[in-house]
């Protein structure tokens, strides 16, 4: 099932500068990042993209800026 979702303030930094910023998740594990609904321009990540950019991101900074609750979802869902 293909999800697309649009992105609120509580998902975005302070650096956003998209119009109407969205997401979009396919069922074989692709995900869109894009500024707009209508706009075709977008980022694209492949299945191995998107855990590459979670890593990085649990490398670098992310670790730091989740509650201990979030940290448990997120292995919880791993898990499965």
């Amino acid at each position: 099932m293909d999800d697309t979702s649009f992105l609120n303030e509580n998902h975005l930094s302070q650096y956003n500068r998209a119009k109407n910023p969205m997401v979009s998740f396919q069922s074989n594990g692709k995900v869109d990042i894009s500024n707009d609904l209508q706009d075709s321009n977008k980022i694209g990540l492949s299945t191995y993209g998107m855990a590459w950019l979670f890593k990085k991101w649990l490398i670098n900074t992310g670790k730091h800026h989740i509650s201990q609750s979030e940290k448990e979802e997120l292995i919880k869902l791993l898990s499965r």
